[in-house]
């Protein structure tokens, strides 16, 4: 009988402390949004359940995320998605969350407040999760002055010689106003007034010069220092002009990127992969670098080259960094392990006070010669939780070096020499090089890059298609090399970084 009473009891209590956690099953879920509007030269990203929009950009992309304490219910109610009242929206269940907007410019509403920045329109959808939580997205739709200009930056400069008669490049428009970020089309036939060639381009902003070597008065021109000019107005669909300017040698001239030296700040070239033009996470995980450099003999400082990572998706550490000093040494950091240790491990050498890594460099055997051109190729690939699996080259042959964490085979890879590179989450999301700055004696030297190249794939040759390129070509001597409106430049790079010529 004690026993029956016993597990009664028991029965009991256990009811009261509710078996199907149906309190917990009472907290609401969360919504989370992260997303990417066509407002703006290069688009806008940000984060939260508002998203604005304008009358002249309304397309806009992201993803929905649900956190729910409960097993199971963290996702959207896929049965339930809402229609959009000023435009389209779609969010399907194999998308993961990812949804998509795009105003319809004819619909009544938004025609009325098309050209008017007093007024806005708000498109609310609201979400539902699958414990029923719902949650709102709002866009926010704003008119705009219809008179506003467009912005207009990319590539405006070609640079042709007599035996390399062509030159292509992009122009780039952004045009608040609807239906207005395009450009003029000018065709071979639209260009009878070229006095040396012909020069067409497309609405979107693709221009091609050719030069025509057979003129008489070009024939004068033998030398890269012998040169013709010549200036064509182009203009965007709204009217907004610039020019563009047409540079003729006898030979061809080498631009390339100026990092000088200085005494108050690093100078930095950063390429940004992530986020940019179309780069996917997958496109990161393993890659290949070329570029060309040189160091002059009067630098005060190394300068690095460096191929940046991504930590717990934010936090950014080196796989790889790689400095050139004017005395023709080349060297790339590597933490210093205890004797005995091993690079797979985190057995590292620390300072006894501050508890930091010490720093410890592997110099190669391959140098370079101050104030010529050298050659690099680093490539990459992800090693499964392990440090990233590296080959590096210089001037074509692989590095060497009597530092224990290069293979004494120099044709196998090395690892990643940096401890943030065992929890790298999507791998290489910038390139960067740079000059540091020297208190003492800046202001003298510089470091010259060209013919940047990055690849997705650590095996790919000339033939194949990099996932960003820049020869500097489209410049002129002296411009900021941000001038252009490149997005991948744009975020990091210091305006003392200068286009020059350099043979």
């Amino acid at each position: 009988m004690k026993k029956q009473i016993l597990a009664l009891s028991m029965i009991a209590a256990l009811s009261g402390c509710d078996l199907d956690n149906s309190e917990a099953k009472k907290v609401p879920a969360n919504f989370n949004n992260e997303f990417k509007t066509e407002v703006g030269f290069f688009g806008t990203f940000g984060e939260g359940m508002t998203v604005d929009l304008t009358t002249g950009h309304g397309s806009a992309s992201g993803t929905i995320g649900v956190t729910d304490v409960n097993y199971g219910e963290a996702d959207p109610d896929y049965t339930k998605i809402p229609e959009a009242m000023y435009g389209t929206f779609t969010m399907t269940e194999a998308g993961d969350g990812a949804w998509t907007y795009d105003l319809d410019e004819t619909n009544p509403d938004v025609a009325a407040i098309l050209d008017n920045p007093n007024a806005s329109l708000t498109d609310t959808l609201v979400l539902t999760s699958l414990d029923g939580t719902t949650a709102e997205l709002n866009f926010v739709i704003q008119g705009l002055d219809p008179d506003l200009p467009a912005e207009l930056q990319g590539s405006w400069v070609a640079n042709v010689a007599m035996n390399q008669t062509d030159a292509i490049g992009q122009a780039r428009v952004y045009d608040p106003n609807f239906d207005e970020s395009s450009f003029m089309v000018i065709t071979e036939a639209d260009t009878p007034k070229s006095k040396y060639g012909s020069f067409t381009i497309t609405a979107d902003g693709v221009w091609e010069y050719k030069v025509d070597n057979t003129l008489p008065e070009l024939q004068i021109l033998v030398e890269p220092e012998d040169f013709v000019e010549e200036t064509f107005t182009l203009m965007s669909k709204d009217g907004t002009s610039r020019d563009f300017s047409v540079r003729i040698t006898g030979a061809p001239l080498n631009f390339a990127a100026k990092l000088p030296s200085s005494k108050d700040e690093t100078t930095l070239l950063a390429v940004t992969l992530k986020d940019k033009g179309g780069i996917t996470t997958a496109m990161r995980e393993q890659g290949k670098l070329t570029f060309r450099a040189k160091v002059t003999p009067d630098a005060p400082s190394k300068a690095g080259f460096g191929v940046i990572g991504s930590r717990f998706n934010s936090e950014k550490r080196r796989v790889a960094h790689v400095r050139a000093a004017s005395d023709g040494t080349i060297d790339m950091y590597s933490p210093k392990i205890i004797d005995g240790g091993t690079y797979l491990g985190k057995d590292y050498d620390r300072d006894p006070v501050s508890n930091n890594i010490l720093d410890d460099y592997a110099v190669f055997d391959q140098m370079h010669t101050p104030g010529q051109w050298f050659d690099i190729e680093i490539t990459w690939q992800k090693n499964s939780g392990l440090p990233a699996k590296l080959t590096m080259s210089i001037n074509g042959t692989p590095v060497s070096s009597s530092h224990a964490a290069i293979p004494a085979d120099p044709t196998m890879p090395f690892l990643a020499q940096t401890l943030a590179s065992y929890s790298l989450t999507d791998n290489v999301s910038e390139i960067q090089f740079t000059m540091p700055k020297n208190e003492d004696n800046g202001g003298v030297g510089a470091l010259f890059i060209d013919d940047i190249k990055v690849y997705s794939d650590p095996a790919a040759t000339i033939l194949d298609t990099p996932i960003f390129a820049d020869d500097f070509q489209d410049t002129a001597a002296g411009d900021l090399v941000t001038a252009r409106g490149s997005e991948f430049l744009e975020l990091k790079t210091t305006d003392s970084v200068v286009s020059a010529i350099e043979m």
